[in-house]
């Protein structure tokens, strides 16, 4: 039977097929550097089995939305809670996910070796579903196993378990809902927040629901310290010595805060100045040994005692674990198994001269079975060592050797002493004292980190009279709560369930990360400015539910381990619980003013634009077509609407919409000319103020429809003389050369024409709404020295704009290039911006309609007769309306406005000409050349229509 074994890591792959084949295996490279198959032969329930073992590195997949949702301004956050998502392979992962496909359709069996936790079980379902897609009947089985040593290891090849999709489906449900909110809430406040403060322009604000009640605890016990008022307390000191021996007495009441009170008291005890013995308690007393170890103690007691992050101690606990010294270091369990094998584990410590001695005496007969603690996770025993530290250094040493120590003192007796305690009574009052004898050290002898001392006071007797060395009244003042250390704050964590175990110490370093908190003097947890305006952002909000507190989260892991008992299956969780936070982004996007008020505190200024109640962020319409961001309809102050480039002002391309539209809003129609495959171009709909135009009621592109088109060169046009030059501009404009005046009016072809840039004209626009470059044709012919305006960015980088110069396109109309009929100058390809002159809008007006009766017509035609053009879009039906022998004869074109294709097609079959008058060239150059440039209209030229 031939096996294919997958590891979660490198290291545990090579550790385990190390073990099973007993150090006799071949390696094969496969397509990344860091895996390896590993090849051997073992026996299973007596069957001999070749293997081949290989690994992963974590995760194979990951979970994101659809295409159309990636992109921050592809829809609004809100539509996230709902938007398709799907699992793929991830791109950097796909060597592997070959690997596993190659090596399982030779498999009749699959065994999982992923690490014995939910994460495990996720990315051993992920290996399933891949190889069953190129070997669907490949059996699966899982290895359950807790540490890399060979017994061990053994014991797990011989019983197999079934691998729990129940435990990966709680993943799942994990991953979708961290995807969904995260992603709405870090789009919102991101993008409700970049536009109003200049310091966050370009700051991502991330939100976790996780990550925000962890800020939420820093916040709160921040504000506790800062709102902290002092107050004076009075308090009874006495003293009594004896024998040369002095102890201090405690006063029962500890303090008051009535000075007047605790002096009426204090002259009374000072009237009577003696002290008597009322009782003497002398008892054995115990130490309490530690409980086994578990995740988040072993982060605790890293940062105490190590002065080691949690982030760190996971890290270096991590490496242990691969490389066998350690059992695996994420578990919530603190209880050993009764059928736990613990002298082995004892046994492989007597050879360190640090704890060997101790180790020994345990095995001798000094050894107890741990406490029991009150968690039992059933998947993994209490962290403990699984060898000695033979090799370690730093860290690893260190976190090995707490490890250890805690082992240790878990197998030992509890500490054991004697303690007495005086209780004496002076006047109405009464004071004790405590002393202390340790009589057994024990566990303390080799868990070194606890701490338990001698307190000697004098031998007292009751009734015993004695008059006190001291007797004072003292004040004092209450002191301010301490920020959060980070033990301090993975208790709250554990205790709130933010987080697992194994997720705690990531959540924590987030917050750091996105410096929403930092560490003061490396230990105490302090919230930055933007931190603090989250936070009160958020809780400001009128809702039932503060966002910074762990309400919700624990809420959510509740609902997880309802899976896990399988109450609720995966979808009803992941709906429970976007229900819940979808109600709370609701109102957070009704109130997000309330955000901005917060972050214009803490930030210190007022936002940079006015804050605008329920301001809707602006949505794309479409892709860039200089840096391919975002395009997005915006409303800017005193300029109306307009569609520009979401990285502005990096990028400056932008397109504004008339003063006549008062409203516009993205359309969910999408325009089927302009779009193309992954990149839709989203319809606009638009509400008009004095201009009633029945043929844009419905949704309109901006881009493509000649009724929009006939609109704007109808309107006004709008003063947008610029008054600083464009740095992109400066930076892409040639030198300037000396140029001669133009004497004649033919129309160039873009492509051919050899030009200088001589300036830019303020007020010409071209497309990109930039203003235009006047060039001098340098090429020999009858324009050579005419100037005429282009796009200043260039025409690889820009738009295809072109007009003479010398031609008031408002009232002019240029020649054509071998004279006959007159023909109309426009600024762009024949579904272009018609380029409004300074004549009135009823010439622009009656010039468009010329364009329109020039221009071939777009004929209906069925379904199943439409043709696809090299665009591989539906190609357009069109009449040539040229005075030839073509005219009225039908053909096939691409479809679309700007930068077509060269696809071209008779409708009746008839082939195309290839050589054709240079007369009819010019023509067809004029026709779709002007604005189009780059050889197209050059190649459409060839036909005869």
């Amino acid at each position: 039977m031939k096996v294919l074994c997958v590891a979660e890591k490198p290291s545990i792959s090579k550790s385990v097929s190390r073990m099973l084949s007993k150090d006799r295996y071949q390696t094969r490279n496969t397509k990344n550097q860091y895996i390896k198959n590993y090849e051997f032969e073992v026996y299973l329930n007596g069957e001999l089995c070749q293997v081949t073992m290989t690994a992963l590195l974590g995760h194979l997949m990951e979970l994101d939305f659809d295409e159309r949702f990636k992109k921050w301004y592809s829809c609004p956050p809100l539509a996230l809670f709902n938007a398709p998502v799907k699992k793929e392979v991830k791109s950097d992962m796909q060597a592997l996910s070959d690997n596993l496909i190659k090596e399982s359709r030779r498999a009749n069996m699959v065994v999982i070796w992923t690490d014995c936790d939910r994460e495990g079980e996720n990315i051993g379902a992920e290996v399933v579903s891949i190889c069953k897609s190129a070997n669907p009947r490949i059996r699966v089985k899982r290895a359950k196993f807790s540490v890399i040593q060979p017994r061990e290891i053994q014991t797990a090849w011989e019983n197999l378990v079934e691998l729990d999709y129940v435990q990966a489906d709680a993943v799942d449900a994990r991953m979708e809902l961290d995807l969904r909110i995260g992603a709405a809430f870090t789009r919102f406040q991101t993008l409700q927040l970049q536009s109003k403060f200049t310091e966050l322009d370009q700051k991502i604000i991330s939100y976790g629901s996780c990550q925000f009640p962890t800020l939420g605890f820093v916040v709160d016990q921040y504000k506790k310290s800062q709102d902290f008022v002092p107050e004076t307390m009075w308090r009874i000191d006495v003293a009594l010595e004896k024998n040369g021996t002095s102890a201090k007495f405690y006063w029962i009441r500890s303090h008051l805060f009535d000075q007047h009170a605790c002096a009426v008291l204090y002259d009374l005890c000072a009237e009577v100045g003696i002290a008597t013995v009322k009782k003497v308690t002398a008892k054995p007393t115990e130490k309490w040994r530690p409980l086994p170890l578990t995740t988040v103690e072993l982060q605790k007691l890293g940062s105490w005692y190590l002065k080691m992050s949690s982030d760190r101690m996971m890290s270096v606990a991590e490496k242990l674990y691969n490389n066998g010294y350690i059992s695996y270091p994420r578990t919530e369990t603190d209880v050993f198994d009764d059928n736990f094998q613990l002298h082995p584990l004892i046994e492989k410590q007597v050879n360190d001269g640090r704890w060997g001695g101790f180790a020994q005496r345990l095995l001798n007969g000094g050894f107890r079975k741990p406490r029991k603690g009150k968690h039992d996770d059933k998947a993994h025993p209490p962290i403990h060592p699984t060898r000695d530290a033979s090799g370690l250094q730093g860290d690893e040493q260190r976190v090995h050797e707490l490890i250890t120590r805690r082992f240790l003192g878990c197998c030992s007796e509890n500490a054991k002493g004697h303690e007495t305690v005086v209780e004496i009574q002076i006047a109405s009052e009464s004071f004790t004292a405590r002393g202390l004898m340790i009589m057994e050290k024990n566990y303390l002898e080799v868990y070194t980190y606890d701490k338990w001392s001698d307190s000697s006071i004098p031998t007292f007797s009751e009734g015993e009279v004695i008059r006190p060395s001291k007797l004072e009244m003292h004040d004092s003042q209450t002191v301010a709560p301490s920020l959060l250390t980070e033990p301090e704050l993975i208790t709250l964590m554990d205790k709130s369930g933010i987080g697992t175990d194994a997720t705690i110490h990531e959540h924590i370093k987030k917050i750091l990360e996105r410096e929403y908190a930092v560490k003061e003097d490396d230990k105490y947890f302090c919230p930055t400015t933007l931190g603090m305006a989250l936070v009160e952002g958020y809780d400001s909000f009128d809702i039932e539910i503060a966002m910074s507190k762990p309400y919700l989260r624990s809420q959510m892991e509740s609902y997880m381990e309802n899976i896990i008992a399988r109450v609720k299956t995966k979808d009803e969780v992941i709906r429970l619980s976007l229900q819940m936070y979808r109600e709370v982004f609701e109102r957070a996007i009704e109130q997000a003013d309330r955000l901005e008020l917060a972050a214009a505190k803490f930030l210190g200024h007022e936002p940079d634009q006015v804050a605008r109640p329920n301001q809707q962020i602006g949505e794309r319409v479409r892709d860039c077509m200089r840096c391919n961001s975002p395009l997005c309809l915006k409303k800017i102050k005193n300029l109306n609407h307009c569609v520009g480039c979401s990285t502005y002002p990096k990028c400056q391309e932008s397109k504004f919409l008339p003063d006549a539209v008062i409203e516009a809003s993205v359309s969910e129609e999408i325009c089927e000319r302009c779009s193309k495959p992954a990149s839709d171009v989203q319809k606009l709909n638009l509400t008009f103020d004095k201009v009633v135009n029945p043929i844009l009621q419905n949704a309109v592109c901006i881009y493509c429809s000649p009724e929009w088109r006939l609109f704007v060169d109808t309107q006004p046009r709008r003063n947008t003389t610029t008054t600083k030059a464009n740095p992109v501009i400066e930076r892409q404009q040639p030198l300037r050369v000396n140029n001669q005046p133009a004497n004649t009016n033919t129309v160039p072809n873009p492509n051919t024409i050899r030009t200088n840039v001589q300036d830019t004209n303020t007020d010409v626009k071209c497309q990109c709404s930039l203003p235009a470059s006047i060039r001098t044709v340098q090429k020999a012919g009858p324009n050579k020295n005419r100037q005429f305006y282009g796009c200043s960015k260039g025409k690889e980088q820009g738009c295809d704009f072109f007009q003479w110069a010398d031609v008031d396109v408002g009232n002019t109309q240029p020649a054509r290039a071998n004279g006959g009929d007159n023909q109309t100058t426009w600024n762009n390809n024949n579904a272009g911006n018609f380029q409004r002159g300074s004549g009135s809008g009823s010439n622009n007006f009656e010039l468009y309609q010329q364009q329109m009766n020039m221009e071939n017509r777009d004929e209906d035609v069925g379904d199943t007769m439409k043709k696809k053009c090299l665009c591989d879009l539906t190609a357009s039906l069109k009449v040539s309306n040229k005075d030839n022998a073509n005219k009225g004869k039908k053909f096939w074109t691409c479809p679309k406005t700007a930068r077509r294709c060269t696809f071209f097609e008779w409708e009746d079959g008839t082939a195309v000409s290839t050589s054709s008058s240079s007369g009819s060239s010019s023509s067809r150059s004029r026709g779709r050349g002007r604005g189009r440039g780059r050889g197209r209209g050059k190649g459409r030229g060839k036909s005869s229509e």
